[in-house]
C-alpha cells in the first residue's frame, strides 16, 4: 500500500512453512548408556506460521525510514507443542537515514536498531545428566552509519555495528555456539 503520494509504502504478509524432515534429537537412541543426548537425530514435522509488517519511505526531503515487525510460531506436527528453535517469536527493527543539506549535502547520517524477543532451547547438560531449558532474554542491537558521497559514482561509508557491544547467543547446544 502507498501513502502520501507514494512517499511511504507499507506491506503486510502472512506466511506458513511446513517442514517434513526437521532435525530433532532421537531420544530413543540418545537415552542409551553411554551415548550422550543429542548425538543422534531423526526427522520430524513442524509448521511455522506468522506475519510480517514492513513500512518504508521518505517522511521528509532527505529523511528515509524503514521499520518492520515479524511474529512467528513454530509448532510440532499436531500444532500443539512449541518447537525449540532458539529463534525469537517476535522481532522488530527500525532504521533511518538523513541526507544533510547545504554545504554538508555530501554527508548522510543514519542509525537504527533491532529488537529480538526472548528465545529458548532445551539442551543436554552432560555434568548433570539432564536436559535443561536455556533462555535468552530480549535484547536490542543498535547500529550507526555515516556516508560521504565523493563523486556521483563513488562513496565511502563507515558502519558501527552493535554500538553498545551487546552480548547475545546466536546458537546454543552445538559446537559452533557463539556470543
Amino acid at each position: 500500500a502507498e501513502f502520501f503520494d507514494g512517499r511511504l509504502n507499507a506491506s503486510l504478509a502472512y506466511f506458513e512453512v511446513k517442514e517434513t524432515n526437521r532435525s530433532v534429537p532421537d531420544d530413543a537412541y540418545n537415552n542409551l548408556t553411554p551415548t550422550p543426548s543429542n548425538y543422534a537425530f531423526k526427522g520430524s514435522k513442524a509448521t511455522t506460521k506468522g506475519y510480517e509488517l514492513e513500512v518504508s519511505g521518505e517522511l521528509a526531503p532527505g529523511w528515509q525510514v524503514q521499520g518492520g515487525y515479524t511474529h512467528k510460531v513454530v509448532r510440532d506436527s499436531n500444532e500443539r507443542e512449541a518447537v525449540e528453535t532458539f529463534e525469537p517469536e517476535d522481532g522488530f527493527s527500525l532504521y533511518t537515514t538523513y541526507k544533510l543539506t547545504g554545504d554538508l549535502d555530501k554527508i548522510t547520517l543514519g542509525g537504527g536498531g533491532t529488537l529480538a524477543e526472548q528465545a529458548w532451547q532445551q539442551i543436554w547438560n552432560n555434568p548433570k545428566g539432564v536436559n535443561e531449558d536455556i533462555t535468552q532474554e530480549s535484547y536490542w542491537v543498535v547500529d550507526l552509519m555515516t556516508r560521504y558521497q565523493i563523486t556521483q559514482n563513488l562513496s565511502a561509508t563507515l558502519n558501527v555495528n552493535n554500538l553498545f557491544d551487546k552480548y547475545y547467543y546466536t546458537n546454543v547446544g552445538f559446537y559452533n555456539s557463539a556470543i
